[in-house]
């Protein structure tokens, strides 16, 4: 029987999320269990102690955060988390938390498709981080990956056809995020010399597609390697949770601040590069039509940078911003560095002053939106 960490007994629509971390592989060097004997075929994995922590972060914000702010609030929370050995209680001392093998993913799998077609309005959600590799598909790999002699997929399942086939199920809306890599080894997985891993789901020529609202994100585009901190969260979680808690919001046409399924999508690349500090681009499904995902409590944060062109003028420049019915706030030269502050999004007037007289003034009003706004003040030299 599926192990549910969260449900809620609430009539009509809700959110229904499967959440994945794997950093514990007992068949790979380090595990508990017997280590396959070719490691160096599958680019050397090992142990991870990001995924478990990463996972747990995503799932405790869903569980955390105000059910009244969702466009569906949260109806069931199923995790399934390996931990590595060297971060054995990834969530507190005396946590039991089901393992991610790849029964325990299918079982959970199969309960959580139910629980998403019992309504078309619900919201799915599907979480994984752990190792990944790139064949014809992204192949993500379960806590037992490398346990079966013969096929050491079949510890994992093939992604880009379980996305396929669960496009073809209910509900209407549908989240899928994949925190992995997509390097690919030579002559395993491209072409994968007779392994093979088989989907969660099965697409069917004869089933017509359920999803009007995808939101896709895989944290690493193909060839390429997702990034992460030992025993912290990653970047690309930390961003998606940043993105649904405000920081992709876009006002609606009330004027009220909501977080689209696009606009996460669009945001997502600026965030993952804030907290990782240099470009980390992610990979997007075809997204269909944009809905509303959550409603954040009041205007989200931006990382707004002002600066001043020509360069000159910038270290000479007092410059400020100053809200709507609200106080300003200044920087006083001399500082050559662009200002970078985090302010809440809305209207500012946004300027720059010279006390030499060396330029003009130079002021104007923007919208700061989120995640992030650069702003730059041409000023005219006297």
């Amino acid at each position: 029987m599926t192990q549910l960490f969260f449900a809620a007994d609430r009539p009509g629509p809700g959110l229904h999320a499967l959440v994945i971390g794997v950093g514990g592989y007992a068949h790979l060097p380090g595990g508990s269990g017997r280590t396959i004997a070719d490691p160096l075929r599958y680019g050397n994995l090992g142990q991870l102690t990001s995924p478990p922590r990463s996972a747990l972060e995503f799932a405790g914000w869903l569980r955390d955060s105000d059910p009244v702010r969702w466009a569906a609030p949260l109806a069931s929370l199923d995790l399934r988390i390996s931990p590595a050995p060297a971060d054995p209680e990834p969530g507190g001392a005396g946590a039991v938390l089901p393992d991610a093998t790849i029964d325990s993913i299918i079982e959970a799998y199969d309960a959580w498709t139910e629980r998403c077609a019992s309504d078309p309005d619900n919201i799915a959600v599907f979480y994984f981080c752990g190792h990944g590799l790139q064949s014809e598909e992204q192949l993500l790999l379960a806590g037992d990956f490398g346990r079966y002699e013969g096929n050491h997929f079949r510890g994992a399942f093939a992604f880009d056809s379980t996305r396929t086939g669960f496009l073809q199920r209910p509900p209407r809306t549908q989240c899928f995020f994949i925190d992995a890599c997509r390097e690919v080894v030579p002559g395993v997985t491209a072409p994968l010399g007779g392994a093979t891993a088989d989907p969660l789901d099965r697409p069917d020529a004869m089933r017509r597609r359920h999803c009007d609202h995808d939101l896709t994100l895989q944290s690493s585009t193909p060839f390429a390697t997702a990034r992460s901190r030992p025993r912290n969260v990653s970047y690309f979680t930390a961003a998606l949770i940043n993105a649904l808690r405000g920081s992709a919001a876009v006002t609606d046409e009330f004027g009220e601040w909501v977080v689209r399924t696009d606009r996460v999508a669009m945001a997502i690349d600026s965030l993952v590069e804030v907290e990782a500090a240099r470009p980390l681009p992610t990979a997007k499904g075809p997204m269909f039509l944009p809905t509303v995902l959550y409603r954040p409590d009041g205007p989200p944060d931006v990382e707004l940078t002002l600066a001043c062109a020509p360069e000159p003028a910038l270290g000479r420049a007092t410059l400020f911003y100053e809200p709507e019915h609200s106080t300003r706030t200044e920087r006083t030269p001399p500082l050559p560095e662009k200002w970078k502050v985090t302010v809440k999004a809305g209207y500012y007037r946004i300027g720059a002053e010279f006390e030499d007289h060396t330029y003009d003034p130079v002021s104007r009003t923007e919208l700061i939106n989120p995640p992030l706004t650069a702003q730059t003040l041409r000023a005219v030299s006297r």
